[in-house]
């Protein structure tokens, strides 16, 4: 017998243009729910490259602050750190 399962797959992406305060959003798109479940993407403009890797500081700079202010329990925060690497290892 042969089942068939269909999965769904559900995709949020969120755009930040770096002039703006885009603070608000980051809170309601990673919270302390959300954050198990979520991958980041940064890209970068490659019509300037001389500017990607202070780009690059500035936005990784972001993304670490604001998952500090989530305050995770530090065993919580370890073990998430642990599924996403052995997720990518595959």
């Amino acid at each position: 017998m042969l089942i068939c399962v269909e999965v769904i797959s559900r995709l949020q992406f969120w755009e930040f243009d770096p002039e703006t305060d885009f603070s608000r959003v980051l809170r309601q798109a990673v919270n302390e729910n959300t954050i198990a479940d979520t991958a980041l993407m940064i890209a970068l403009d490659m019509s300037q490259p001389w500017t990607l890797l202070d780009s690059l500081k500035k936005w990784l700079e972001v993304a670490k602050a604001h998952v500090e202010a989530l305050n995770l329990p530090e065993d919580q925060f370890a073990a998430m750190q642990k599924r996403g690497r052995l997720h990518w290892q595959k």
